[in-house]
């Protein structure tokens, strides 16, 4: 969990959306954990997704 909320405080310094792929960099986390803690803050409304391209990129509401 505590990566979970290391997520979230970085995803709310960042000011426009960020690529999954960078996320996937900056926390050296494969794809399905990732897409679990977004899924989660996603249900929460802490983060909205919007798709572009081939992958979806977190944004907060």
């Amino acid at each position: 969990m505590a990566q979970g909320v290391q997520l979230l405080a970085w995803l709310a310094r960042q000011t426009d959306p960020v690529p999954v792929r960078e996320i996937v960099d900056a926390f050296s986390l494969s794809q399905s954990p990732l897409s679990h803690h977004l899924a989660a803050l996603a249900r929460t409304c802490f983060v909205t997704a919007e798709k572009r391209g081939p992958t979806p990129s977190p944004r907060r509401p």
